[in-house]
């Protein structure tokens, strides 16, 4: 495919435009099957279902969806760049839990100030503000408070999006031969 039309960056735009719809329609499916799954919950109970605002469902719609898509566009730069997918499937969960899981919390074990202002750079730590701006049914008892503000992760996420994009463009373009 990549010999013949389109160049290489037409099928990467394509193949963009893909995962943003496959990353919408999941986002879409998975408060479907929690809106069901709620009202069967209350119908079970006799309860009436409490829906909340539709703009707080669009924004949480919206959020599941950067996320996603953030994430899937990590993978995506890492395929690219390492030429395989399990290479990349490893690299990215190795990445998630270890320096964005477990390094982070060894350190903020030392009570370093710095640890947490680096901690504000990280799709993990965004991801993380970004889902509990919407508030937890459950919350944790001595949970630390978010590190960043709604709007700053949605900044921060937004910038890793198109950073991972733009650096599975630059690979792809390195390797086009048209």
């Amino acid at each position: 495919m990549y010999t013949q039309r389109p160049s290489r960056i037409q099928a990467l735009a394509g193949q963009l435009g893909v995962i943003g719809v496959i990353t919408a329609s999941y986002s879409v499916a998975f408060f479907a099957v929690a809106a069901l799954c709620s009202w069967i919950i209350a119908t079970i109970d006799g309860q009436a279902a409490s829906w909340p605002a539709a703009i707080d469902i669009l924004k949480a719609v919206g959020a599941s969806w950067l996320i996603f898509s953030c994430w899937s566009l990590l993978g995506m730069a890492f395929g690219y760049l390492f030429r395989q997918s399990a290479m990349a499937i490893g690299i990215g969960l190795a990445y998630l839990f270890v320096i964005e899981g477990i390094l982070f919390r060894v350190l903020n074990g030392f009570d370093a100030s710095w640890v947490s202002t680096v901690e504000k750079f990280f799709a993990g730590q965004n991801a993380t503000a970004l889902l509990g701006s919407f508030g937890r049914a459950f919350p944790a008892p001595g949970a630390a408070p978010p590190l960043v503000s709604a709007g700053e992760a949605v900044l921060v996420l937004a910038v890793y999006t198109a950073v991972f994009a733009a650096a599975s463009a630059l690979v792809v373009r390195a390797r086009d031969v048209t």
